[in-house]
C-alpha cells in the first residue's frame, strides 16, 4: 500500500485538528503527499492505544500555516513543515496500539499501514463520504 501516515501524541486533539482543517502534516520532514493516496493519521491516547483517521490526499499544500492549526507546537525544522490536504472519511476512536505497532516520531511502519487502513475502515465511522 503506497500510503502516507502521521504520527501525534496529543491524546487525540491534533487528529481533531487535521480533521477540522481537512490537514495532515508529517512533522518537519518536508513530506509532500502525492494526489490520491491514502493517508492514515494516528493520535495516541493517554491508555496506549490510537485515535486514527483515514482519507485521501488532494495533492495540494494548504494555506494554513502549521501555527493556526497546532498552537503549542515547535519543530525542530520549521522551514520544512509542510501542511497537507486531506479529505478524510472515516474515523476510529479506539485502535489497538498492537494494530498500529511501533512507530517513528512521524511514521506508521510500512508494514503495519495496510492492516491499520483495513482497521478502520472495517471498524470506523463515516464522517465524510467522498
Amino acid at each position: 500500500m503506497s500510503s502516507r501516515s502521521c504520527v501525534y501524541k496529543s491524546g487525540g486533539k491534533h487528529l481533531e485538528d487535521c480533521i477540522t482543517k481537512s490537514v495532515a502534516c508529517a512533522g518537519s520532514t518536508g513530506r509532500n503527499f502525492p494526489k490520491g493516496s491514502p493517508v492514515i493519521v494516528v493520535d495516541k491516547l493517554s491508555d496506549g492505544d490510537y485515535k486514527v483517521a483515514i482519507g485521501i490526499s488532494t495533492g495540494r499544500i494548504s494555506e494554513f500555516h502549521y501555527s493556526e492549526i497546532w498552537k503549542n507546537w515547535d519543530p525542530s525544522n520549521p522551514e520544512k513543515v509542510v501542511v497537507n490536504e486531506v479529505l478524510f472519511y472515516k474515523i476510529c476512536n479506539k485502535v489497538p496500539a498492537s494494530v498500529i505497532g511501533k512507530t517513528s516520531q512521524t511514521d506508521i511502519s510500512i508494514e503495519k499501514r495496510k492492516a491499520v487502513y483495513d482497521y478502520v475502515d472495517k471498524n470506523g465511522y463515516l464522517i465524510y463520504n467522498i
